[in-house]
This record gives C-alpha cells, sequence and structure tokens, in this order.
C-alpha cells in the first residue's frame, strides 16, 4: 500500500495533459518541478501507511523519517492533513461495509484483556524478554 500511494502521487504529479483537462487554472506549473513531485510522492506513501495500516499518526512519521529528502513546514501541514483526510475516509467506508456507525471507534484501540490469548503468570516472562533483548541491542550497538 507504501507504493501504491507514493505511485498514485507521482503519477497526480506527472500527468501529462493536466494542461488540457483544467485550461484555465494555471496551477499545474506549480507540479511540475522536483520538489513538489517529491513532495507529492511523500505524501502518497503516507497516505499508503495510513490505507495500509489505518495509522493517521504512522502514516505522518514515516513520511517525515523515511519518504522525504527535505521536510519543511508546509511539508508537514500538507502530511499531516493527508494522512487525516484517509484515516477518516478508510474509518467511513469500513464503518459502511459493516453498517457500524460509532464514532468512538476512531480513539478505541480494542479491549485487549477480554480475549488474550496469554496467561497472566507470561507478563513477567515478557518483561524478562523485553529486558534481556534491550541489554542484547545496547551492547549490539
Amino acid at each position: 500500500m507504501i507504493h501504491i500511494g507514493a505511485i498514485w502521487g507521482a503519477v497526480f504529479a506527472n500527468l501529462p495533459k493536466f494542461e488540457l483537462m483544467f485550461p484555465n487554472y494555471k496551477f499545474y506549473y506549480r507540479l511540475r518541478d522536483d520538489k513538489s513531485k517529491r513532495d507529492l510522492l511523500s505524501c502518497g506513501a503516507a497516505a499508503g501507511v495510513v490505507a495500509g495500516f489505518l495509522s493517521p499518526l504512522g502514516g505522518f512519521m514515516f513520511a517525515m523519517e523515511e519518504a522525504s529528502t527535505f521536510w519543511s513546514y508546509k511539508m508537514t501541514i500538507r502530511t499531516f492533513f493527508i494522512s487525516m483526510i484517509c484515516g477518516l475516509s478508510i474509518f467511513f467506508l469500513n464503518s459502511i461495509r459493516e453498517n457500524d456507525y460509532n464514532i468512538y471507534d476512531l480513539v478505541r484501540f480494542g479491549n485487549y484483556l477480554d480475549d488474550a490469548l496469554f496467561s497472566m503468570y507470561e507478563i513477567p516472562l515478557f518483561i524478562l524478554l523485553g529486558i534481556i533483548c534491550g541489554l542484547i541491542g545496547s551492547l549490539w550497538n
């Protein structure tokens, strides 16, 4: 989904006959330079992360860390906006499919204690495993 989103961003910036589709508007010249193409590609990659994982903040952070070469304040606003719009769109499409329009699902992360696949005696083992892996990672670095 990340690659598909980035491809759509690049396609939008490189539409061959964009001038013919909108002859009265001159905004397409702003999409032709390399900076705008890279920005659209980064926004598309962020939308792909959101579409794949339904995580708007994750898409924003991915675009900021991995998908862009230069970051600006304008890019922050645009990427955050596209991530939120994509997340809301996926949420509403899922709501329509399931016939469940519960707005609280936007901030609910599930009830993990009711359907947990582990027992309570395993939690100290998870903590111990986290400590051991953290120490091994710090020694490796």
